[in-house]
This record gives structure tokens, sequence and C-alpha cells, in this order.
């Protein structure tokens, strides 16, 4: 009777310890905070879009505006639209900006991205004049790009300047 009772105490006293010590080294791994311990840890994916300008061209009354679009984050980004103006440095207005087309980008990925200027015809004289005395016009570029991420739509601000050479518009 004795060894069935020593028998009964071992295997109580080995359940209470395959039920504390993944507790104690649980604790002992978060530093004895138990909120640390029983507070959900999440990191979220690092997202990123890398632009590279291009050589702009002209196309019809349409300056187009590229870029080299390259995913730097760790998931996939579809770039909806994007909706904005363009203004030469020094305010003047040249027109609304608008993407030409979807694109979609993987993690680590490039693609093109054109963004199609629309200028009013004097406006456009106005640029080319003062691409031939000047050789080189910055552009500012402000508006917001739609990307959807993870199945949501997102709205991102985008300002940036676009640099144009009168060299890259007569190739």
């Amino acid at each position: 009777m004795y060894a069935g009772g020593l028998v009964k105490f071992i295997a109580s006293v080995l359940s209470l310890i395959a039920f504390i010590a993944p507790i104690a080294y649980g604790l002992n791994e978060h530093g004895w905070n138990i909120s640390s311990l029983i507070t959900p840890h999440y990191t979220p994916p690092k997202i990123g879009i890398a632009l590279k300008p291009s050589p702009p061209k002209i196309s019809g009354k349409a300056i187009l505006l590229r870029f080299q679009a390259n995913n730097t984050g760790e998931i996939g980004i579809r770039i909806l639209s994007f909706n904005g103006t363009a203004c030469i440095s020094g305010g003047e207005r040249l027109g609304s900006l608008s993407l030409d087309r979807e694109i979609l980008l993987p993690p680590g990925t490039s693609e093109d991205l054109t963004l199609i200027l629309k200028p009013s015809g004097r406006v456009l004289g106005n640029l080319i004049s003062r691409l031939r005395q000047e050789r080189y016009v910055e552009i500012e570029i402000c508006g917001k790009m739609y990307v959807k991420l993870l199945g949501i739509i997102v709205e991102f601000p985008v300002s940036r300047f676009y640099g144009i050479r009168m060299e890259e518009l007569e190739s």
C-alpha cells in the first residue's frame, strides 16, 4: 500500500512539473514579465516602392514621365491609379497626371511606371521653350497614388521632383 501511494505522489508531482515547466520557461524567456508573455507579438511586413526616374517621352500632346518602380517590401503591391498635378519649378502648373496602366509588383521585382502629363497647348510650348533655353527643367509631381496591399486599397500621398533634360526629349 505504501508503494502505491508513492507512485501516485510521484505521478502527481510529474504532472505538476509538466504543467508548470512551460510556463516557467516562457516567463524566463520574457524576463519574468507576465504582460510580455501573454501579449501577442506581430511584426508587420515591410512595404516599400522605390521610384527611379527614366528619360521622358513626348507622345502626341502628352509628356510621358517614366519611372522604374521597384518593390522593396515583403508583400506584393498592385498600383491601381495616380491622380495629381505637375508644376514647373517656380509654381506654373503644367497639367494633370494620371497612371497609364495598373502595375503588379511582386516582392523584389521591378516594372516600368508611366505617368501621363497632359498639359494645355500653350503650357507645353512654354515648357519646350524653357527647355531650349535652360536645357534642364525640374518638375514637381504632387498627387495621390492608390495601391492595393493585402486586399486593402490604400491612398499614398506622393510629392517628388522629376528632372527633364532637353537631350532626353530630342532622342
